[in-house]
């Protein structure tokens, strides 16, 4: 049985954990593990907590938390890896002892788990696996995926999973408990990120020019919404939408963390009757979608009907946020309009948004990891 509880090790020296290597927010982002040179940590989010710290003496290159419980997922990564990169450690950590290993015949680039599943993804493939007894119970075929790209439904009573298909610029989303797949074309060129909301029913993509993030409807493939991040070339390190699937959240190497309302999308599925349908007809998400903040139009967007120039009538964030440029980041939404963001340099940010205003976010908190 697993625990809710983390304690911190007294006496640890964050200092010998070494370079960081990777970072991610658990299912809900209240907390986040680092993965280090010499091992990974654990830090609640809201509010910033140092919870506790492993030094293992070798590479962490992926730590997954499973919720607040005693179980992770660790691969090897770093100059030393602890483990081989083709293996899947599960961890126990009021044990502090490896319970399970999963050999593969490639790189393990990423895994990901639910309360009954651990999902991991290889170079072109993605094993499901039952965390019970870890039993193999499905293999998907995908294109090469190199950069383990994934995203997987966080209710715990759903399993949905998308990921890069065969064709250039396309996702597959698998609804495990439907047994149906849609197949979306959502970019002309590669995808390099993608996310999905808590039930799976939206999916978020961006390719690799970084410019465009465009929201679907993940059951129809129907395109519900497009948003611009910017008009040059990025490198699209994180998407993720709130808890109420209503904002959307981006980071990049360009240096802002960009926010988007989800209002366009919405007001699609309510006039479809959708909301209705998967039982969301509540005041907090469908009879707030009118209130949802505007996202940002082009000046020059009235005038498309004389140049038919699509980025004049973009839709750009509500939001923003600004970092150290070149600082690779990941970001999640936290209480009370707010946004926590990781950096690979060590820091942590809290920055709270105006709800109806947008603009610049505020900055509220900033501490060092190391």
């Amino acid at each position: 049985k697993t625990s809710t509880v983390l304690v911190k090790i007294i006496g640890d020296d964050s200092k010998s954990l070494g370079k960081m290597l990777v970072a991610n927010f658990n299912q809900d982002g209240a907390c986040f593990a680092v993965g280090t040179e010499n091992g990974f940590k654990i830090f609640n989010s809201s509010p910033f907590r140092d919870n506790f710290e492993r030094n293992l003496d070798g590479g962490i290159g992926i730590v997954e938390m499973l919720n607040r419980c005693n179980i992770l997922a660790l691969v090897g990564g770093g100059k030393t890896p602890k483990y081989t990169t083709n293996k899947v450690i599960i961890w126990d950590d009021h044990q502090s002892k490896v319970v399970s290993e999963l050999r593969f015949t490639s790189y393990v680039r990423n895994v990901k788990l639910k309360k009954d599943k651990l999902i991991v993804v290889c170079d072109h493939k993605v094993y499901i696996f039952n965390l019970l007894n870890f039993q193999n119970i499905d293999t998907i075929d995908t294109s090469e995926n190199t950069k383990g790209l994934i995203a997987v439904s966080t209710d715990p009573k759903l399993t949905v999973i998308a990921h890069p298909y065969n064709k250039q610029g396309s996702v597959r989303v698998k609804f495990f408990e439907k047994e149906f797949s849609q197949i979306i074309a959502a970019h002309e060129s590669y995808i390099a990120a993608l996310a999905l909301n808590a039930d799976g029913t939206l999916l978020a993509t961006a390719s690799d020019k970084g410019t465009l993030i465009r929201v679907f409807n993940a059951q129809t493939g129907d395109m519900l919404q497009e948003v611009r991040r910017g008009t040059e070339k990025a490198i699209i390190y994180s998407i993720t939408f709130n808890a109420a699937s209503q904002l959307l959240a981006c980071s990049s190497d360009r240096g802002t963390i960009h926010l988007f309302s989800l209002a366009g999308a919405l007001k699609k599925l309510k006039e479809g009757g959708e909301l209705k349908e998967r039982g969301r007809e509540d005041e907090e998400f469908e009879g707030k979608v009118e209130e949802l903040p505007q996202n940002q139009k082009s000046f020059f967007g009235k005038l498309t009907s004389l140049i038919p120039i699509k980025i004049f009538n973009s839709e750009w964030s509500f939001a923003q946020f600004r970092i150290p440029p070149d600082s690779k980041a990941i970001c999640s939404f936290g209480p009370d309009n707010s946004i926590n963001i990781v950096t690979y340099d060590g820091k942590f940010y809290t920055a709270v948004f105006d709800p109806i205003k947008g603009g610049d976010c505020v900055k509220k908190e900033t501490h060092s990891i190391f």
